[in-house]
This record gives C-alpha cells, structure tokens and sequence, in this order.
C-alpha cells in the first residue's frame, strides 16, 4: 500500500491519459463535410467551365485555384492523357464528343452508378453545401424519351436542399424541359458557355443578360461576352447566390445574383419582377440638350390632368422609340453621396451634375405572354430625392416632386432617402404591351448643391 500511496499522482495521471487515448479510437470522425457553427448559414463554392474560346488547361488551372475545392465541366474539356481525372473534378457527359459511354465510365469510376438505370454514370447528381448538382444526357433528353426529366422531378421532391442545379451539354431544345425544371424550383441550369437563370430569382443582372424563347427563363451568353479564357465561380450562402466570370488571375469581369427567397415568396403571391433590383440601366445627366416634348394638352399647373392618349415623338427621352445607346451603363444603385454609410449602397458613382439637379435613367424589358391578363403591377422604387416615372412613353408615378411641368431644372421637394417604397400600377396595366417595353425615371435633388442622389427601380407584377 505504501507503494501505491507513494507513487498515487502518477497512477492518476496515467489512468487519465488512457481515458484520453481510449475516447480518441473509439470516436467515429466525420470522413466528408466541412465544419459549420450550428446557427450559421449554409454556404459552397465550386468552379465551372464552359466552352472557351481559347484552349484550355484544365489540371493546370484547377492545381492552382485557391479557395475552390469542386469543379465541374464537359467531359471533353478535361485532357487525360496518362493522368486519371481528379477526384474533385465533376464532368458533364457529352455525347456528341468522341467519347463513348465505356471510356466515360472507365474515367470517372468514383462517380455514383446508375442512379437511373440503364444510364450508367452519365446522369448523377452530388449534394454541395445546400445544393444538390444535376447532371443529365443532352441527347437522351427528348419529347418521346421522359425518363431522365421522371428521375429528375423525384429527386428533386424528394431533396430538401436550398439551391438544385441542372447540368447538361446541349439545350434539349424543346418546352417541356424548361417548363419542367421551372415548375421544380430549379434556380441555375448550366448548358456549355451559357447560364440559364429564372427571372423570378433575379436579384442582379449580368451584363449581357436577356430573356429567351422559353417563358420566364433569362440567359447569360458568358461565351460571346468573353473571348479571353475563364472560369465562373458558384457561390451561395443560405437563399442567394452569385454568379461570378474570372480570368485565370483571379480578376472578376462581371456577375449576376440571384435569392430564391424570392420566388417561395412569389410563389405565395403569384409575383414576379420585370425589372429585378440592382439592374442594368442607361443613364444620362439632366441637360437642356436632352429633349423633352411638351404636349399641348398638358396643364403645366397639373391642376387637370391629361385626359386623351398621346405619342411621344421619338427624339423625346421618355418615348420607347429613343436612341439611348450613347448614354452610359451603369448597375443600380445608381447616384452620388458624401455620407460613408450611404456610399456602400452604390454601385455606379454618378458624378455631381452641375448643369442640373436632374439625373435620366432608361432601361427596356420584353414581356412574352398578355400583360392584360395581370392582376396588379408594382413599382419598388429607391430614391433621394423625387422622381417621376414614365412607362413607354406615358407618366405613370411621381413623388416628392410638384405636380405640372417639370424639367432638367427642375428641383425636388427636401426628402431623406427612401428604400424600395412600394407603389401600385394597377391602373396603368394597359400602358404595357407584349414584347418590347421601356421604363424611365427621372430623379431630381431638392437643391442645385445637394450632395446626394440616389436611385434603384424593380417593376413587378401578380398574375
């Protein structure tokens, strides 16, 4: 005993290490995954590459993309030569290249096996963060042939990630896949060099972003806007995504975001946005040397309102018939401000017009079904500090501003800034035609000096 009682603190602390050791091999470590605080956001980031125009090193620039641990591309892009693929690279099976289905399995022997039957590991999908990646045949998709767009409605009722994405190598080419993964929820399809994007979504527009034949999907042609080589990045964190274009120094050319917050919220209202937020716009410092008519019918009192339908002529800048394309571009929010704070919420620094208090902004829209059939059209309007609106030629909302005539010298009455006051266009439904709209705004300051000016639309409407 007296041994024991003489050497007691070495005896307790070498029972203590072995309690250590022993919890150490008997505890199952997590193999995938990645650490996450348990009330934070969701997020992932993963590369894509579409067509180029350039050759592309594949390896090379996946070897040395910091930040980015999964990519994804056509199966012809990737080079493989004596080396396997890597395991952190997710192909696109093409069946219009050169390989065949055996060489596609033989290749990526580490993707899931026949998740539909009979279609090998060509169609797959991989779970990322809270996103869930589809991979489907093009050219098995087609109006007599279901069974890729069955597999791909149960797999996506039955997920509960946030953001799903389709990826294929060719554009099926008929309305029951758009119309199909539309009504699934799906928030990005990825087909070569071009990314399909459902205007509901839309929270910021690329550059080159434009509607398509296919009802309430936009695109984003990356390969025509770029010719020098790049890679889009894929990065969501929660409900919102962004979609970014970088070359291979990591520099980024442009980029588009998207919540799908918004469409459950939709989806609830029947709503959805012509014109999203943080959108492209042509603009224009007020000027005596941009026209604007003065219809004889008006009361430049505003005390009688125009009562009869009238045409804009075409070298007015409210008229949908202007020639807008020498006016700047520049993304919403839009305007200038000598409070820091206020700063962060623009994109585009406007420069202080000296000439006049007034700032012009036109952007246009297309509308594929009947606007007549609509419910209601909402203006979600931000500015400081009036503005008047005009829809294809017509006024249709004014704030903050006298009643009357108003022009490029025209001052405001004092307001502070407001954010995306919501208005009602129910009763100027009509001025909407099918195809081709254009909505402008003019937004004044309420002093010759007043430091700030700011501006952002979003046009919406309920079926």
């Amino acid at each position: 005993m007296s041994h024991f009682y003489k050497y007691k603190l070495f005896y307790l602390i070498s029972l203590l290490i072995f309690i250590l050791f022993g919890s150490l091999f008997t505890t199952n470590f997590p193999l995938h995954g990645y650490l996450q605080a348990n009330n934070a956001p969701v997020s992932f980031r993963f590369g894509y590459f579409g067509e180029q125009k350039n050759q592309l090193d594949l390896r090379g620039w996946i070897n040395q993309s910091k930040g980015v641990s999964l990519f994804a591309a056509a199966d012809h892009l990737f080079e493989k030569n004596d080396k396997l693929p890597l395991h952190s690279f997710l192909p696109v099976f093409d069946s219009s290249s050169s390989a065949n289905p055996e060489n596609f399995e033989q290749n990526y022997s580490y993707l899931p096996n026949n998740l539909l039957p009979s279609y090998g590991r060509s169609v797959y999908y991989m779970d990322y963060g809270n996103a869930r990646l589809l991979f489907l045949d093009a050219a098995g998709i087609t109006e007599g042939n279901n069974a890729q767009l069955d597999w791909l409605q149960k797999t996506v009722s039955e997920n509960k990630q946030v953001h799903h994405f389709v990826l294929l190598n060719q554009d099926p080419g008929f309305p029951a896949f758009w119309e199909t993964v539309r009504k699934l929820g799906v928030n990005l399809v990825l087909i070569q060099d071009n990314v399909y994007v459902p205007h509901a979504v839309l929270t910021q527009e690329s550059a080159e972003y434009r509607s398509t034949a296919y009802p309430e999907w936009g695109l984003w042609d990356v390969y025509h806007q770029f010719s020098q080589s790049h890679m889009l990045i894929i990065e969501g964190i929660d409900t919102q995504l962004t979609v970014k274009v970088q070359d291979q120094k990591g520099n980024e050319l442009d980029q588009l975001k998207q919540d799908v917050a918004s469409i459950r919220f939709a989806d609830s209202v029947n709503e959805r946005a012509y014109i999203s937020i943080q959108s492209l716009w042509h603009y224009h410092p007020g000027s005596k040397d941009i026209k604007a008519a003065v219809p004889l019918e008006l009361d430049i009192t505003g005390e009688n309102p125009i009562q009869k339908p009238f045409t804009l002529p075409a070298d007015d800048w409210r008229s949908p018939q202007y020639d807008d394309s020498s006016w700047e571009v520049g993304r919403a929010p839009l305007g200038h401000t000598q409070d820091k704070a206020d700063q962060r919420k623009i994109q585009k620094t406007l420069p202080v017009n000296g000439e006049s208090p007034v700032y012009y902004f036109r952007k246009t829209f297309v509308i594929d079904d009947d606007p007549g059939k609509l419910s209601n059209l909402l203006l979600h309007i931000s500015y400081e500090d009036g503005f008047v609106a005009y829809l294809n030629g017509s006024e249709i909302y004014r704030d903050s501003i006298r009643e009357g005539l108003v022009d490029y010298r025209s001052l405001s009455l004092p307001s502070e800034y407001n954010f995306y006051n919501i208005f009602s266009l129910k009763n100027h439904i009509n001025k909407l035609v099918k195809g081709t709209n254009t909505i402008a705004v003019e937004v004044h300051r309420s002093h010759p000096k007043a430091p700030n000016l700011l501006f952002d639309l979003s046009l919406s409407y309920e079926e």
